[in-house]
């Protein structure tokens, strides 16, 4: 490229202007939802546009995760917290930990090279052909925080409710 086409490009993005003005521009059009074109996904298609597309998909895989993770993690507390002190408890704590420290993208990695690489059970990657069982291990690897906190929360307040005054009263009357 030449000189005066590198300088038309700075023009064109606005490039040639100070940091501030660049940094102010950017924050304006995000405020408007103006996010520029893509140059590598979809070439010259308004960014807004590529992200209402996939917007449906990101919304599903999202509410199904939120679900499973609570739901899983509600069942694990209660099973922990009715074998307080057991195996089974610290099986159910160990795996509410390992869910709290791992990011979700190291959790992904781990269930995508087991599941798509070595059991060839599921996709690695997203197929519309197949969008039922291409959400599946997003689900799954996004849905172990909410998991690992709604097991961790439930278990410590049903403990808390099992030693509680009224349900030893409870107990020792034979109800």
């Amino acid at each position: 490229m030449t000189h005066e086409q590198v300088q038309a490009l700075y023009a064109k993005y606005g490039l040639d202007k100070p940091v501030l003005v660049q940094f102010w521009n950017y924050i304006k059009n995000m405020m408007m939802g103006d996010f520029g074109v893509s140059y590598s996904l979809q070439v010259n298609t308004p960014v807004t546009q590529i992200i209402a597309q996939h917007f449906p998909v990101s919304l599903t895989i999202g509410l199904l995760a939120t679900i499973l993770g609570a739901v899983c993690g509600f069942v694990m507390g209660i099973v922990a917290a009715l074998k307080h002190n057991t195996v089974i408890d610290n099986l159910m704590t160990g795996i509410s930990v390992l869910g709290v420290s791992l990011p979700n993208f190291v959790v992904a990695l781990i269930l995508s090279i087991i599941f798509s690489f070595q059991l060839y059970l599921l996709p690695a990657v997203y197929s519309a052909d197949r969008p039922f069982i291409s959400i599946i291990l997003p689900i799954i690897a996004l849905s172990t925080f909410t998991m690992a906190c709604v097991e961790r929360y439930a278990r410590s307040e049903m403990i808390e409710i099992m030693h509680s005054d009224y349900i030893r009263l409870a107990d020792s009357k034979g109800i």
